[in-house]
């Protein structure tokens, strides 16, 4: 009976042990961890967001090139599928080919109040230069750049594309050459019912 007793006591005291360790063992696989994970992930560019803008705050100053090209590494990554384009186009259109072919121009690069942040701070400096908002942020965006990029022009130029005089354009083409991340630059123009080209600037 003592014998019994005795190995009851034990398998007890085992299970009570197992259980415990389960109790503690169950989050790490439990659908509440698996939660609390996507829901980070899915806060994660509003994180970001919020995140840049208030590190612009701080700064309290136009960003340096070097700034800027992180902020724009932070928000993308590598950016696959950049739609740089040209004077010229407006922005209806811009905005129909970069939903239908799912692109990404400047504006979704830098959205909304981190692209007005960048112009407010660098509002003093010239148009053009190296420390206007707009140019800062054209050479950011095609300095992630990768893989295949297109440029979106008017007909008169799409068979000259390269020598458009738009100074920002100018920039953003300079940089992906220099670069060399992106290996083919397409060229589209729309005709008023459909894209049209598709031909290699380079």
């Amino acid at each position: 009976m003592l014998f019994s007793l005795s190995n009851l006591t034990l398998a007890f005291t085992a299970l009570s042990a197992l259980s415990q360790l389960g109790v503690n063992a169950a989050p790490l696989h439990g659908s509440n961890e698996t939660s609390s994970l996507e829901f980070d992930r899915r806060g994660s560019t509003q994180s970001s967001l919020t995140s840049v803008v208030d590190h612009l705050d701080t700064l309290g100053r136009c960003p340096t090139q070097q700034e800027v090209n992180q902020i724009a590494e932070e928000l993308n990554g590598e950016l696959t599928n950049a739609l740089f384009w040209t004077n010229g186009v407006d922005l209806v259109t811009q905005g129909k080919i970069k939903k239908k072919y799912h692109k990404k121009v400047l504006r979704d690069v830098f959205p909304g109040e981190i692209l007005d942040r960048i112009r407010e701070l660098c509002g003093h400096n010239p148009n053009h230069s190296n420390g206007d908002a707009f140019m800062l942020m054209s050479t950011a965006m095609a300095t992630i750049a990768t893989g295949e990029a297109w440029v979106l022009t008017t007909q008169e130029w799409s068979t000259q594309v390269l020598q458009n005089p738009d100074v920002y354009f100018q920039r953003e083409m300079t940089t992906l050459h220099s670069l060399k991340k992106v290996h083919g630059v397409l060229v589209y123009y729309w005709d008023g019912k459909k894209l049209q080209g598709g031909h290699r600037a380079w």
